[in-house]
């Protein structure tokens, strides 16, 4: 698992372009993102490699500018996100809602 400082959501804007906005936690901690990975082979047996980053519905704090966030866990829930372990789907499902947005910052 590799920490963020940030990420960009992208609002549109009325000209039909796209707005960046940088998104980052609040006195500028590390976070990480809930993803997947996966490896496994193609029709043609070749080794393919993806990731995906799981997204919720947007908090108060992202909602003006989408719909949709990145789900961020929580420090103390790392362990449980990566413990190859745990079988029981609802356990980690629990962790897919959007941060508070109290503990992020925006511009």
């Amino acid at each position: 698992m590799t920490p963020a400082d940030g990420f960009y959501q992208w609002q549109k804007t009325e000209a039909k372009t796209k707005q960046p906005f940088y998104i980052r936690m609040a006195m500028d901690r590390p976070f990480a993102f809930a993803g997947l990975c996966e490896h496994w082979e193609g029709a043609d047996s070749a080794a393919i490699e993806s990731c995906t980053i799981i997204t919720t519905d947007a908090n108060d704090l992202l909602r003006p500018l989408h719909d949709w966030m990145p789900v961020i866990l929580p420090d103390q829930e790392y362990d449980r996100w990566l413990d190859p372990q745990l079988d029981d789907p609802g356990q980690l499902q629990a962790l897919l809602k959007p941060y508070p947005a109290d503990k992020a910052a925006a511009p």
